[in-house]
Protein backbone atom coordinates (compact mmCIF):
# COMPACT_ATOMS: atom_id res chain seq x y z
CA UNK A 1 0.00 0.00 0.00
CA UNK A 2 2.99 2.31 0.55
CA UNK A 3 3.65 2.71 -3.59
CA UNK A 4 -0.16 3.61 -3.73
CA UNK A 5 0.05 6.03 -0.98
CA UNK A 6 2.62 7.73 -2.92
CA UNK A 7 0.98 7.27 -6.06
CA UNK A 8 -1.92 8.72 -4.93
CA UNK A 9 -0.63 11.62 -3.71
CA UNK A 10 1.08 13.14 -6.15
CA UNK A 11 -2.86 12.87 -8.31
CA UNK A 12 -5.66 15.15 -6.79
CA UNK A 13 -8.67 13.87 -6.10
CA UNK A 14 -7.21 10.26 -5.65
CA UNK A 15 -9.71 7.33 -4.15
CA UNK A 16 -7.80 4.69 -1.57
CA UNK A 17 -10.18 1.92 -0.70
CA UNK A 18 -9.52 2.49 2.89
CA UNK A 19 -12.77 1.48 4.96
CA UNK A 20 -12.82 -2.14 4.77
CA UNK A 21 -15.39 -3.59 7.22
CA UNK A 22 -14.23 -5.76 9.66
CA UNK A 23 -16.02 -9.42 8.64
CA UNK A 24 -16.31 -12.52 10.88
CA UNK A 25 -16.19 -16.04 10.15
CA UNK A 26 -14.14 -18.47 9.04
CA UNK A 27 -10.89 -17.04 6.94
CA UNK A 28 -12.46 -18.62 3.65
CA UNK A 29 -15.59 -16.84 4.92
CA UNK A 30 -14.11 -13.36 5.29
CA UNK A 31 -11.70 -13.73 2.71
CA UNK A 32 -15.02 -14.09 0.22
CA UNK A 33 -16.33 -11.15 2.06
CA UNK A 34 -13.32 -8.84 1.63
CA UNK A 35 -13.73 -10.14 -2.12
CA UNK A 36 -16.69 -9.04 -2.66
CA UNK A 37 -16.75 -5.55 -1.06
CA UNK A 38 -13.33 -4.93 -3.17
CA UNK A 39 -15.14 -6.00 -6.35
CA UNK A 40 -18.38 -3.59 -5.57
CA UNK A 41 -16.20 -0.91 -4.73
CA UNK A 42 -13.58 -0.67 -7.96
CA UNK A 43 -17.01 -0.95 -9.79
CA UNK A 44 -18.72 1.57 -8.44
CA UNK A 45 -15.39 3.78 -9.29
CA UNK A 46 -15.20 2.48 -12.94
CA UNK A 47 -19.19 3.45 -13.18
CA UNK A 48 -18.43 6.92 -12.09
CA UNK A 49 -16.12 7.21 -14.58
CA UNK A 50 -12.65 7.44 -12.05
CA UNK A 51 -9.45 6.22 -14.36
CA UNK A 52 -8.06 3.15 -12.54
CA UNK A 53 -4.14 3.42 -12.35
CA UNK A 54 -2.32 -0.24 -13.02
CA UNK A 55 0.86 0.08 -11.13
CA UNK A 56 1.52 -3.64 -12.24
CA UNK A 57 3.83 -6.00 -10.29
CA UNK A 58 4.95 -5.28 -7.07
CA UNK A 59 8.30 -7.68 -7.02
CA UNK A 60 6.73 -9.92 -4.43
CA UNK A 61 7.38 -13.61 -4.21
CA UNK A 62 3.73 -14.45 -3.71
CA UNK A 63 1.52 -12.07 -5.07
CA UNK A 64 -1.54 -10.88 -2.95
CA UNK A 65 -4.93 -12.61 -3.85
CA UNK A 66 -6.59 -9.36 -4.11
CA UNK A 67 -5.01 -8.14 -6.98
Amino acid sequence: MKRVRIEAAKRPGSVILKDMPKYTGTEDQITIHIMTYNRQWWLEQMRTGRPVLNMGVDGRAIPNIFF
